[in-house]
């Protein structure tokens, strides 16, 4: 089911009593907890076992997994076991031999590093080296390497969620047991993975629209020309906390039952339980920015990359003065230091500025 055709209803989830199946779908994640596979280390596992399957049937110029795999044993540290920050940096700039902006290594390693270890925080040895093993490093590649929109087409189309048939209240329903992912959610992760801690607190929470039910109601009126009946659909939306929105999605994702056909999903409402369980990200939306100079830096090396790819054996990575005025990335840098206030792009500001050339900006891979 997408949204694209629906009307947002005015009507609160919480309207009706749960239904049976929502009961049902509560206790069978209880047992799931009770069985321990709600652990972080158990969540990981499976996310990497989906986001893995996944990559199989995805577009051929990616990575093959035992590339990737290999390629974690070429770039970890011998005494740590973890993903080297000097190497990966190192092979970067050996693919694209004429990259200039340093910097931008740096950062791509810290979006790389965040994506690792999503949807949870970050893991540190004392020194500060980020725990990213074998698996957390196909995490990263496999994340990084989806792109929200289709191949050839330079839009986002709306998301589509998994659904299962239901009852709310005296309506029969779609329950909603996954949720697709938005332009929105693909930006959260990037902001997320280059922003900083403003210092500061404030007292709400950022909050995510999140479809539960969808239903179809009969509109009055004279069937069409082939004697159907005229229906409104109709969604009805609750509001959740950003900090925990992509974990329940996570859960959702990779639930325990999807290989079992002759049990439904649960719910992914369901996975609420879990919540409290698990481990947050610290700071709201609100108490994060990024820098501009930052974003700038970014995009110049997503400059220098791209221009490399598109002239493979080229002695330069830089951009023409007529080649900059026609390069989306330049507009960007543009919009990012017109909009920025202090020298800082917040949520909104960003989720702005990059929502002119989101796909190339997202596309790492």
């Amino acid at each position: 089911m997408d949204m694209k055709d629906c009307t947002i209803s005015s009507e609160s989830y919480e309207k009706f009593a749960r239904s049976d199946r929502s009961q049902r779908s509560n206790e069978r994640v209880q047992e799931l907890i009770d069985g321990g596979l709600m652990s972080q280390d158990a969540i990981y596992r499976r996310y990497t076992e989906l986001l893995s399957y996944n990559q199989r049937f995805s577009r051929d110029d990616l990575p093959r997994m035992g590339n990737i795999r290999q390629a974690f044993r070429q770039l970890r540290d011998a005494e740590t076991g973890y993903l080297s920050e000097n190497r990966f940096s190192l092979t970067v700039a050996g693919e694209f031999l004429h990259i200039k902006a340093l910097d931008g290594l740096a950062l791509l390693f810290d979006i790389f590093s965040w994506h690792a270890f999503f949807p949870f925080p970050e893991l540190h040895t004392d020194g500060g080296v980020p725990h990213i093993d074998e698996d957390a490093f196909i995490r990263a590649v496999c994340l990084l390497g989806q792109n929200p929109t289709p191949r050839y087409a330079p839009r986002f189309f709306p998301a589509a969620h998994d659904s299962s048939t239901g009852c709310w209240g005296p309506h029969h329903v779609w329950l909603v047991t996954n949720r697709g992912k938005e332009r929105s959610d693909f930006l959260r992760r990037l902001f997320r993975s280059l922003a900083v801690y403003n210092g500061t607190s404030v007292s709400y929470r950022t909050k995510i629209l999140v479809p539960r039910v969808f239903l179809s109601q009969p509109l009055g009126g004279e069937p069409n020309d082939d004697g159907d009946a005229e229906y409104e659909h109709e969604v009805v939306i609750e509001k959740e906390n950003e900090l925990s929105v992509d974990i329940q999605d996570t859960l959702a994702e990779c639930s325990p039952d999807n290989d079992d056909r002759l049990t439904a999903n649960p719910l992914r409402e369901s996975y609420e339980l879990v919540l409290p369980l698990l481990p947050h990200h610290t700071h709201d939306l609100a108490n994060l920015h990024v820098p501009t100079t930052k974003l700038v830096t970014f995009i110049h090396f997503l400059q220098q990359v791209q221009a490399v790819e598109e002239e493979p054996g080229s002695t330069s990575a830089e951009l023409s003065e007529e080649e900059s005025e026609l390069d989306p990335l330049s507009d960007l840098i543009v919009s990012a230091e017109q909009l920025s206030i202090e020298g800082r792009l917040d949520w909104g500001l960003f989720d702005t500025v990059m929502s002119k050339d989101a796909v190339t900006c997202y596309k790492l891979n």
